[in-house]
């Protein structure tokens, strides 16, 4: 029977095998796909960053619109 020291051991020991297998792991799927479509293209560049300051109601905002060298591509957050 385990007593609840030798149980905790036990837990820390397989959090810290699986933390092992997670930084050792081969690329995913996705990963090998967005290397692949990606590959032959210039670097993306942040050409422009905007802040935009609003005030709906009685709330301030900020609004950060970031441009990139890819004509049409930018983000609002």
């Amino acid at each position: 029977m385990l007593n609840r020291r030798a149980m905790m051991g036990l837990l820390g020991t397989g959090a810290l095998a699986g933390t092992a297998n997670l930084l050792g792991r081969p690329p995913l799927a996705a990963e090998k796909q967005s290397a692949e479509a990606t590959r032959g293209l210039p670097r993306l560049k942040i050409t422009n960053v905007k802040a935009i300051l609003t005030q709906p109601d009685t709330a301030r905002l900020v609004v950060v619109k970031v441009e990139t060298s890819e004509p049409g591509l930018y983000g609002l957050g």
